[in-house]
């Protein structure tokens, strides 16, 4: 089967500051995320570890 694509896409490697700000804050919030839900786990381990 051959593939033709309708729309070609660019990658420049240009952002302007606004998309660089919200992929900074995106990135951010992800990095708070994990950082919680990794120190919930090692809570959890932890707890699960003393009630055994």
């Amino acid at each position: 089967m051959k593939y033709n694509r309708k729309h070609q896409v660019r990658a420049d490697g240009k952002m302007n500051a606004q998309d660089a700000r919200i992929v900074g804050k995106r990135l951010a919030d992800a990095a708070v995320i994990f950082a919680t839900l990794t120190g919930l786990a090692a809570v959890l381990a932890a707890v699960a570890q003393f009630v055994k």
